[in-house]
């Protein structure tokens, strides 16, 4: 929004801007002491996890939100809660993984992020499909409806294949790259700005 990037909102709250995204701090954890599981191979069913207390605090149902957890540091899984409710630390998720290397609790972190409850502090957003509805608050608390809003809409502007001598110079890209095979004789990027 109006040149600066939003963040995806999440719980536990973290923002791109200050670079809290990156703090494992910023992660919620797992009860270390409650039974976790089952990690069977090819994950036909949801695995419970516990939280080790403050998402039953949140006052939230997360039934639905995309989970990114990484188990004892080492593995790194996305999927969805398949079923949670308000007032608990456990939910269940489905992953769509062939085996977990660690299933230790301990040093094991998460995130949450995807529903529109979670947003909650300025530069935040999320996408209500069902309803077809953006939701954001802005840092001023004002719609952002005269605001320069943009978004992603495609992954390649350019896709550069069985080409020779090409110059792309010139150029702004916004939420988007371009994509050069190799064996491209004479391929030249000059001047090119790539923004998000």
């Amino acid at each position: 929004m109006d040149g600066e990037m939003m963040t995806p909102a999440r719980w536990p709250n973290a923002l791109w801007s200050d670079k809290s995204v990156f703090d494992w701090k910023r992660w919620s954890k797992f009860d270390g002491g409650a039974t976790w599981g089952p990690f069977p191979r090819n994950t036909p069913d949801p695995i419970t996890f516990t939280d080790v207390g403050d998402l039953a605090k949140a006052g939230l149902d997360v039934t639905g939100a995309m989970f990114i957890g990484t188990i004892a540091h080492m593995d790194t899984f996305a999927g969805t809660v398949t079923s949670h409710n308000e007032g608990s630390n456990m939910f269940d998720v489905q992953l769509h993984i062939n085996k977990i290397g660690n299933s230790i609790a301990g040093n094991s972190i998460y995130f949450l992020e995807g529903l529109p409850a979670f947003v909650d502090q300025p530069e935040e957003w999320a996408f209500d499909p069902a309803s077809q509805t953006l939701w954001l608050k802005t840092n001023d608390g004002k719609s952002p409806a005269s605001r320069d809003l943009r978004h992603k809409v495609q992954t390649y502007a350019l896709n550069v294949t069985n080409s020779k001598n090409v110059k792309v110079q010139n150029m702004q890209f916004f939420g988007t790259t371009l994509n050069a095979h190799d064996g491209i004789d004479g391929l030249t990027l000059e001047t090119l700005q790539f923004q998000y």
